[in-house]
């Protein structure tokens, strides 16, 4: 594995240390791996995400037809979907999935 050099701050290494403590990571390494691993899996979730939303759209193209909806009135609800706080894609008028 090639060897790198990290700066964390402060506050980072004092949380990273209490996790090395309490036995949830054995290592710096062991704990900057696990978070990139985590973080890494969290786009391929995202970009699952857009993919069955875009096959979705692409299903109902197929059965419905072309929308009546202008392309601000997409714009707007993508943007708004997308922007919401909790990074979930999820609208922010619903409690379902954009």
């Amino acid at each position: 594995m090639p060897r790198q050099s990290i700066n964390l701050t402060e506050s980072n290494a004092e949380w990273v240390k209490a996790r090395i403590e309490s036995k949830e990571y054995t290592s710096m390494s062991d704990a900057v791996n696990d978070l990139i691993r985590q973080i890494r899996r969290q786009e391929d979730e995202k970009i699952e995400k857009i993919r069955a939303m875009l096959i979705k759209s692409e299903e109902s193209l197929e059965k419905h037809g072309h929308s009546q909806k202008t392309v601000h009135d997409i714009w707007d609800a993508g943007t708004a979907c997308v922007s919401h706080a909790d990074g979930l894609l999820r609208s922010p008028d619903s409690t379902e999935f954009c």
